[in-house]
């Protein structure tokens, strides 16, 4: 009966061994994405809670200019050891960081427990940081790990496993401690986080112990070689030089930077309306809790009722100009109706609909370019464009105390206008896509 759930629902498996590896597999990213939310929560409660609430808009660019300087490491990391051997030195990494920013939260000077807030208790800062690496480090890692692990038709049908453990981490992280939440204080619940961080290396132990040796082999470089093809070196600067000199790649930069701008700035307004409306610790780290779970849940909700369907109804162009004419009417929403509540909607569902609509979509749009697009362009893109842009959508809100009554209402008109330039872009790089298909062209 199992083997035809998994059947209707991914295809068939070549054999019960490789269905069994992405089901593995689909716990350790259950896991890692679980713990993740554990930890995200606490990073804002932390920083608001320590430096306070008029540095909030600083802290994205912080973490920024930390995650930069981890990429490179991380890239000597995986140079040096085997994935699975990575996965161990990261874990011992981030578990015994969390244990001892744990200890410095609660630590009656140092943590949570002083109430004098200073841009000076760096703790706020460097945890946020922290945090956010590990959500970059951690996913990177692990695709890249399932990807040496997958050949490409099995990654065809393992792969949506694996996004399904990711949403079901999302949900069950934040649903076991938002309770809980409630009267633990964040260095407490960053202390299981670091045991959870270490079940994630033990995972990874047992699947390099159990999975076969042939379910372990992935597209190997010999093979690709022998195809005539080597993969590009992807370089910061080669990336840029390539996205500035295409109008197309600019397109895609546009879809993808422009809605992590708007959703930041959505995102901004249910963390600082939450913590006027929970000005304790703990009711602030519960909301925190709460706002994760929804978010997840909704993306999750999305996923098992087949929402990335209407994707495939719509087709491409209407799929890309869906999301931001949905963002827009969510906008007006909370220009008409600037409550709490409002926001909290809007954000979740904002969230949940990227997941089954934008994200398919945007990946299709590398289909009809070069090697080059598809690896120096969409790199730069998906790492430091995305970051950035997370940045840019968190600076808005440096207007806030400038504003303060008449924030909502120009902050709303700053993303109107920057879903007009999405509208325009989404609609060039969509028929540009379906021109390129239809004459059977590569675009750049």
């Amino acid at each position: 009966m199992l083997s035809r759930f998994f059947e209707t629902m991914w295809g068939k498996f070549e054999s019960k061994d490789e269905r069994l590896k992405f089901i593995r597999l689909a716990v350790v990213f259950c896991f890692t994405i679980g713990v993740y939310w554990i930890l995200n929560p606490t990073k804002d409660v932390v920083f608001l809670h320590t430096v306070g609430l008029d540095y909030f808009p600083f802290v994205k660019w912080f973490s920024i200019g930390v995650i930069v300087p981890s990429l490179f490491l991380y890239g000597k990391l995986v140079d040096k050891f085997p994935r699975h051997q990575a996965f161990y030195v990261l874990c011992a990494f981030y578990a015994t960081g969390s244990l001892i920013f744990g200890y410095f939260i609660m630590h009656p000077h140092y943590g949570v427990a002083n109430t004098v807030l200073s841009e000076y208790r760096i703790i706020g800062w460097l945890w946020y940081a922290f945090v956010e690496s590990f959500g970059s480090l951690m996913v990177v890692l692990f695709w890249s790990f399932a990807a040496d692990t997958s050949t490409p038709d099995s990654a065809k049908r393992g792969f949506s496993i694996l996004a399904l453990g990711a949403q079901i981490g999302g949900v069950l992280g934040p649903l076991m401690l938002h309770d809980i939440a409630h009267f633990w204080g964040p260095g407490q619940v960053i202390c299981i986080g670091a045991v959870g961080i270490v079940g994630i290396g033990v995972l990874i132990y047992y699947f390099m112990a159990v999975t076969p040796a042939k379910e372990l082999g992935g597209y190997h470089s010999e093979d690709v070689q022998s195809a005539g093809y080597t993969k590009p070196e992807v370089n910061f600067l080669d990336g840029v030089k390539l996205i500035f000199s295409e109008p197309y790649l600019i397109g895609i930069v546009a879809v993808v930077t422009l809605y992590e701008v708007v959703a930041t700035v959505i995102e901004f307004h249910a963390k600082t309306m939450g913590k006027f409306a929970f000005p304790d610790l703990h009711d602030y780290h519960s909301f925190s809790f709460k706002l994760a779970l929804y978010a997840n849940g909704i993306a999750l909700l999305s996923l098992l009722l087949g929402v990335g369907a209407v994707g495939r109804t719509l087709g491409l162009l209407k799929t890309l100009l869906l999301l931001p004419l949905l963002i827009g009417l969510g906008i007006a929403a909370i220009f008409f109706h600037p409550t709490i509540w409002t926001v909290v909607v809007v954000m979740v569902v904002v969230k949940g609909l990227n997941y089954a609509l934008n994200q398919p979509a945007k990946e299709q749009l590398y289909i009809p370019t070069s090697r080059n697009s598809k690896y120096k362009a969409k790199a730069w893109i998906d790492t430091f464009g995305s970051r950035t842009a997370k940045g840019a959508g968190s600076a808005v809100h440096m207007l806030r105390p400038v504003l303060q009554l008449g924030f909502i209402g120009v902050s709303s008109l700053i993303c109107f206008g920057l879903i007009a330039i999405w509208v325009i872009a989404a609609f060039y790089v969509g028929n540009a896509h379906a021109r390129a298909l239809k004459e059977d062209k590569v675009i750049c």
